[in-house]
């Protein structure tokens, strides 16, 4: 996944999640590895889950979805 960089014009919401997407999505900081790989192993348990009970094109609402990275990767993933 692309790396996004930050804007000076994002929300500070935004700013401060930035953050946590380099630590969870990117795993940036090389002392935050264990963090991230600990991160993508869960996604991508969780999305395997997903994948097995919902039919192709199915809807899923994440509710407090905070960054969004579930829902994001579940709009990318080919069914």
């Amino acid at each position: 996944m692309k790396i996004v960089t930050i804007e000076h014009s994002w929300p500070e919401s935004w700013k401060y999640s930035y953050t946590y997407d380099l630590l969870e999505i990117y795993g940036e900081d090389a002392s935050s590895k264990g963090y991230a790989y600990a991160y993508a192993n869960r996604r991508r348990h969780i999305l395997e889950l997903i994948q097995k009970v919902a039919k192709p094109g199915a809807k899923v609402l994440d509710i407090a979805a905070r960054q969004g990275n579930f829902s994001l990767m579940l709009a990318i993933t080919p069914h």
